[in-house]
């Protein structure tokens, strides 16, 4: 994925910077809409629910490394490799 732009904005005490990154194809919101829309309903196996929960927690610990903080997690900001393979 790629920046497409970036910039810093002050809030109250904070300087806040945002990260605008290139549009995914698909998130973890559009995967689990797609997922349970069948009929009958295809839930996530606990290996799957694993997974994801992996790559959300391996993200997060990133941003943390580098000092940063998301502000913004939920499913529709969530581009998971599960997705994609």
């Amino acid at each position: 994925m790629d920046i497409v732009d970036s910039w810093i904005e002050q809030e109250g005490y904070w300087n806040v910077l945002y990260v605008q990154m290139e549009l995914c194809d698909g998130d973890l919101h559009n995967f689990l809409a797609q997922r349970y829309k069948t009929q009958p309903p295809e839930p996530l196996s606990e290996l799957e629910i694993w997974k994801i929960f992996r790559q959300i927690m391996c993200g997060i610990q990133f941003i943390h490394s580098q000092g940063l903080v998301h502000r913004d997690i939920k499913p529709k900001n969530s581009k998971l490799d599960l997705i994609c393979r």
